[in-house]
């Protein structure tokens, strides 16, 4: 068997696809942006009958904002946190404040009040560092002061050597401030200021990739990922004891290092056939992902 599944808010628009057919039949999900209630689908289908079957659930997703206070949860993420704000009515904007004593201090983007909590990842900190944040709307009202401390980057995080090309210099050190440092062909994947402090890191996720190629940082704050398939590639290696480079998989993670939307090779390589197939052509075999994933303006994305 593989599967598909797809979410959408509870009884509204089409379902969107997060995991296309693929042989994995979990995919942990969660929306960051607000509570409320989805319907989730998970279609399986089947190779030897060629039929599909499906299900759906709704399940209601809770704010994590109780007594109109704020609060900040740790993520997947030693180095990310989730700032959740009490609701703000339209037309207002929130935004988040957040420094760390003699440092200056660090706003996130605006997001347009809608009238229910408002999550912000806070990114861009120091390690086992003490932070103040505060939210703050567009009219100038502010938030309660919460203090949140990062962890400690994991051991099974492998950051490189690396050391500073060059000191922070106006104007760009206050236009592009964080350099993203990504290894061909292994796992890691961080980030520093400019004086080549570490601030952020791609979680490994173990039950999903061995090497990861990180290809393009999309607008608002995900990025996408060629990355290996572990439980398949170790069949395709005959005679190996680890996986082998397959990169199998197209995956877009949040900043905090959750897959929150992914596809493969398999399912790209029926889809260009079923083209084929039309036109008259001979079906072709997709081996691998290769080199790229791009979002373009009208949010589709393209891979090679």
């Amino acid at each position: 068997f593989s599967y598909q599944f797809t979410v959408r808010p509870h009884n509204q628009g089409s379902f969107v696809t997060m995991q296309d057919y693929y042989f994995n039949n979990v995919f942990p999900w969660t929306p960051s942006d607000h509570e409320g209630s989805f319907d989730i689908g998970v279609t399986a289908w089947s190779s030897a009958t060629q039929q599909t079957a499906a299900t759906f659930i709704t399940v209601a997703v809770e704010s994590r904002v109780t007594g109109g206070q704020p609060v900040v949860s740790n993520t997947n993420n030693a180095l990310v946190a989730l700032y959740s704000a009490p609701a703000c009515a339209a037309p207002a904007q929130m935004r988040v404040k957040f420094s760390a004593p003699s440092a200056p201090a660090v706003f996130t983007p605006y997001k347009p009040c809608n009238g229910l909590s408002m999550n912000f990842y806070i990114a861009g900190m120091l390690e086992n560092t003490a932070y103040t944040m505060q939210h703050q709307l567009s009219s100038g009202a502010m938030g309660p002061g919460v203090k949140y401390t990062t962890g400690s980057i994991p051991a099974d995080v492998v950051i490189p050597n690396h050391i500073r090309l060059a000191g922070p210099t106006p104007p760009t050190s206050e236009t592009y401030p964080y350099l993203i440092h990504a290894i061909v062909g292994d796992a890691s994947a961080f980030a520093t200021d400019l004086n080549e402090n570490v601030v952020w890191y791609k979680p490994p996720v173990a039950s999903y990739n061995s090497s990861s190629l990180l290809t393009h940082l999309i607008m608002g704050g995900t990025f996408l990922a060629i990355e290996d398939d572990v439980a398949n590639s170790k069949a395709l290696c005959q005679g190996l004891t680890v996986p082998c480079a397959d990169h199998q998989y197209l995956r877009e993670y949040d900043i905090a290092g959750n897959v929150i939307r992914q596809t493969s090779w398999s399912i790209l390589n029926d889809r260009i056939n079923a083209i084929r197939a039309k036109q008259g052509r001979k079906p072709v075999r997709l081996n691998y992902l290769s080199h790229e994933g791009i979002r373009l303006p009208n949010g589709y994305t393209v891979t090679y």
